[in-house]
């Protein structure tokens, strides 16, 4: 308590000074004895028994403004084949396998890896017209509404087949004559194109015409020589002018392919009338045997139009070794096939021939097949990452 009184009568004695010196101007506080008075000592501090807290975490950056490019900090990379191309603007796809398209697992994979239908079953001359005149759309339509309502660009096989398993059994048991076959020819292309203008955007009107040594077995060589090509077409380009019509065929991957001189005639007559819009290669390859891939470059530009990769599977059924062994091969044949495809220059479309082993047409004949990029449970293989990774190098990710 006197320690406290000192140090009031202390303040109030300086208070006293300072207010006469500055009133009369005489002495200053620096000119008076100040007592001061003794600080208790200081005790030393107990060590606490908590933690010291942890330092503040840095401030979390401030979100981008609207409009702003969070590409730095949100990196946007394609997670599924198909959103890489789209970004490459290129046509990526698989052919529709009957035994797999019920399957809601088969569905999500398609939907999600893929942005083009390949359509065959339900589409051919026998599935859409069994009987003349008498038109059943009801497969077709189911799956092009499925692949419409996925917003997947669609591909068809095939208006005017010359395989007679895929022709009906009126219009070859039958015998019309040419002007006949002609209006029935008409009939069948007009109709089926119109009732899918709009919704099927390419189509390959004819596919695997015969070989000069074969065309015994094409009832419309019968009648007409190649000039059926040119009709087809023709009524194919009036009745859809907007489609793009393509000719596919097998084993014209090459310079010496078995039909590679005859495909090149084939796209020269019909180039010379605006007939053709792109030519197609099947591509069932032999694992055993793959093409060179510089082979399958030279031979994509020699054809001069756009080229479409329409039914690759690769049979792995004559390749030894362990699984790994055989995948990892099979991988580096599809990774070929598609840099070919991409280094052509001309390529404008990719599509598998199926995804799921156990229900391919080359596994029905093999089990040790394993063509597609998708195993029997419809896991993606290492063909699948081969494809994969090609895209994401040409498209920068």
């Amino acid at each position: 308590m006197k320690t406290m009184q000192v140090s009031v009568l202390t303040l109030l004695t300086l208070f006293l000074v300072v207010s006469l010196g500055a009133c009369r101007g005489q002495a200053s506080p620096e000119s008076l004895p100040i007592p001061v008075p003794e600080l208790a000592p200081t005790l030393p501090l107990e060590p606490s028994p908590y933690p010291s807290p942890a330092p503040s975490p840095e401030p979390a950056p401030a979100p981008p403004e609207f409009g702003q490019d969070d590409s730095q900090t949100i990196p946007q990379e394609p997670q599924t084949l198909r959103q890489m191309a789209d970004e490459k603007q290129m046509l990526l796809g698989t052919y529709f396998t009957p035994d797999w398209f019920p399957k809601q697992e088969w569905r999500e994979i398609v939907s999600r890896e893929f942005n083009t239908a390949m359509l065959y079953p339900g589409l051919t001359w026998a599935d859409i017209e069994p009987t003349q005149n008498q038109f059943v759309f009801s497969s077709g339509d189911e799956q092009v509404q499925f692949a419409l309502s996925n917003n997947m660009t669609i591909c068809s096989h095939l208006v005017c087949p010359t395989s007679s398993y895929d022709n009906p059994d009126w219009i070859v048991s039958v015998y019309f004559s040419e002007d006949e076959l002609a209006e029935i020819l008409r009939n069948h292309i007009a109709t089926v194109m119109n009732h899918y203008k709009g919704q099927i955007s390419l189509w390959m009107v004819v596919e695997e015409a015969y070989l000069k040594s074969y065309t015994g077995r094409d009832f419309l060589y019968q009648k007409f020589g190649y000039d059926y090509l040119d009709l087809a077409y023709q009524i194919a380009r009036d009745t859809d002018p907007s489609a793009t019509l393509i000719y596919n065929d097998y084993d014209n991957h090459t310079p010496d392919g078995a039909t590679t001189e005859l495909t090149g005639q084939i796209i020269e007559r019909l180039k010379a009338k605006g007939l053709i819009d792109g030519v197609g290669l099947e591509m069932h390859l032999d694992g055993d045997e793959p093409p060179s891939k510089q082979d399958m470059i030279a031979t994509m530009q020699g054809y001069g139009i756009p080229v479409y990769v329409t039914e690759l599977d690769v049979d792995m059924k004559n390749i030894p070794g362990t699984q790994e062994e055989r995948y990892a091969r099979q991988a580096e044949i599809y990774r070929d096939v598609f840099g070919a495809c991409l280094e052509s220059g001309v390529c404008r479309g990719f599509c598998v021939w199926g995804i799921g082993d156990k229900y391919s047409w080359v596994e029905r004949a093999s089990p040790k097949a394993d063509p597609t990029m998708f195993d029997d449970d419809l896991n993606p293989k290492p063909a699948y990452f081969a494809i994969f990774d090609t895209l994401a190098e040409a498209t920068g990710q």
